[in-house]
């Protein structure tokens, strides 16, 4: 991973009751699942306290002072960015200076020897070099120009020769001008654009305080846009379907994934392409070895070894153990973490690896384990109750409207979330319905509708139904949705929903097959 950044903001606050000022410095760096470099494209810095918001463009931007606001000043003389790296053939370094100067570019091992020199003109703003290593090696660049130097370490993994090679000029500094209040108490949110694989693709952090750091804005495949609080304090966002599991990922032969704590696990966990995607009535083919896949799930079957009977996602209630028979509603305790008696615990703390999202790689939510979570029963409750949520024709605090979107010319029924941060789409593919109170699927939109509403963050959560043994029900449409939150030995909360209905903490079974909904928090 690169070891400069791509923009560098200093942040010079007026302080209440003074007339001095504390100068914050903000460095801001863009990275892949995989710890791996991801160029910024850009960064957008919001004081959710005061409601302002400053975009910096990539590769570096000028703030100038305001007599009663922020500074966002130049970057340092000399900034180095590298991608990939590691890297195979040739890496992208680009050298980003404050102003046209003769530089210097010398690539070293780790011996100190000198494997490939560059000396040019550079000029003001990002000059993008291509750098080669003959074998695989670790090695030193180092830009010297009359302003400052700068080093960053290269990992190749093997190529034709040692080699800097001058391709051209990046975008150029740009400059803006701010006459925004801040404290250093307010509450910041920054967000980081990047193009991946040909498409934008947006993350957030949020700090609670304004103050100097290091801030890597990571980017993890599989998330929605759309900003949700789920405390007074937490938000976060959706991944872009249902979880799914396959003995075979599919195909014909078994798979492993990836653990927390290491080592592997049977089968391989993905999200649903799309975010009304339902398996249906492919739950009642639950087995450890159905090749294909299936999205209903006892509660609490990760797959990590709770303590508890069943903690597999293919069980189900029809599955026996030996001297007990099934374990069905009569005595649902056989799922969930437990200490080997009858009080079990919640998916959370000491037994967080029970959660589906924490324990598991999700292959396309950034196939390493940690990245998601469940949300907890309370999260739901203020996610669809309390938060203040967005702007729908200009009426504020809409949280959530049952809806009916058409795909492909299929329509599908369930609940739409509507982000904090929405603030209205085009009206000619949408009609909206009662918002905020279950009647029927009111709301409606057509493909192409439903295609503004999730580009503007929104969040679709079909009416997938429920599995009891190996039988699916679903008629009415209904939505089940696990929560984190245990409720007594044999039940667990969970949100649900109907045309008529709608409860963020109804309890239920353990051993009935719901739906799962993953969730990544803005850190």
């Amino acid at each position: 991973m690169k070891t400069r950044t791509l923009a560098i903001a200093a942040l010079a606050l007026l302080m209440a009751n003074s007339v001095s000022s504390q100068t914050v410095t903000l460095r801001f760096s863009g990275a892949s699942a995989d710890n791996s470099y991801v160029r910024l494209d850009s960064v957008q810095v919001c004081n959710v306290s005061r409601s302002w918001t400053e975009a910096l463009a990539y590769p570096d931007t000028v703030f100038e002072v305001s007599p009663i606001g922020i500074v966002v000043a130049q970057s340092e003389a000399v900034a180095l960015q590298s991608y990939p790296n590691p890297f195979r053939g040739t890496a992208s370094v680009i050298v980003s200076v404050t102003e046209g100067c003769d530089a210097t570019l010398c690539l070293h091992n780790l011996a100190g020897q000198t494997i490939a020199t560059s000396k040019r003109r550079l000029q003001s703003g990002g000059n993008l070099f291509g750098v080669s290593l003959k074998k695989a090696q670790v090695a030193l660049l180092t830009v010297s120009t009359p302003q400052g130097q700068s080093t960053i370490k290269l990992i190749g993994c093997g190529g034709t020769d040692n080699a800097i090679v001058f391709h051209g000029m990046t975008s150029g500094t740009e400059k803006r001008q701010s006459t925004q209040m801040c404290h250093n108490t307010d509450t910041m949110l920054y967000i980081g654009y990047a193009t991946i694989n040909g498409e934008v693709a947006s993350t957030f952090a949020k700090r609670n305080k304004l103050a100097s750091e290091d801030i890597v804005l990571t980017f993890v495949p599989g998330v929605l846009n759309g900003l949700f609080s789920v405390s007074d304090s937490t938000w976060v966002r959706f991944s872009q379907g249902n979880l799914q599991w396959s003995a075979t990922g599919g195909g014909t032969a078994p798979t492993t994934h990836t653990v927390a704590g290491g080592g592997t696990a049977y089968g391989t966990w993905r999200f649903a392409p799309n975010q009304w995607n339902c398996i249906a009535s492919g739950n009642n083919n639950a087995d450890s070895t159905y090749t294909g896949w299936i999205d209903l799930f006892g509660w609490g079957t990760s797959g990590w070894n709770n303590g508890n009977y069943f903690y597999q996602p293919f069980n189900t209630s029809d599955n026996n153990v030996s001297g007990l028979g099934p374990l069905d509603f009569t005595n649902g305790y056989g799922y969930g973490p437990t200490d080997g008696s009858l009080y079990t615990y919640s998916l959370l703390g000491a037994y967080a690896n029970a959660d589906w999202g924490v324990y598991n790689a999700i292959s396309n939510g950034g196939d390493a384990p940690g990245f998601w979570r469940t949300l907890t029963s309370e999260e739901w409750v203020y996610l669809l109750n309390t938060r203040n949520g967005g702007i729908v024709d200009g009426q504020p605090d809409c949280r959530y409207t049952l809806a009916m979107i058409n795909t492909d010319s299929t329509a599908v029924s369930g609940l739409i979330l509507i982000p904090d941060n929405f603030n209205g789409v085009s009206n000619a593919n949408v009609t909206w319905g009662t918002i905020n109170n279950p009647t029927q699927w009111s709301t409606s939109c057509t493909y192409a509708g439903w295609q503004e509403l999730e580009a503007a963050g929104c969040v679709f959560l079909p009416a997938a139904g429920n599995r009891y043994g190996i039988y699916t029900y679903n008629d009415p449409p209904a939505g089940y949705y696990w929560s984190a939150t245990q409720s007594s030995s044999c039940n667990a909360y969970l949100f649900y929903f109907r045309a008529i209905m709608l409860n963020p903490q109804s309890s239920e079974f353990r051993c009935y097959g719901y739906s799962v909904r993953l969730v990544q928090d803005v850190r």
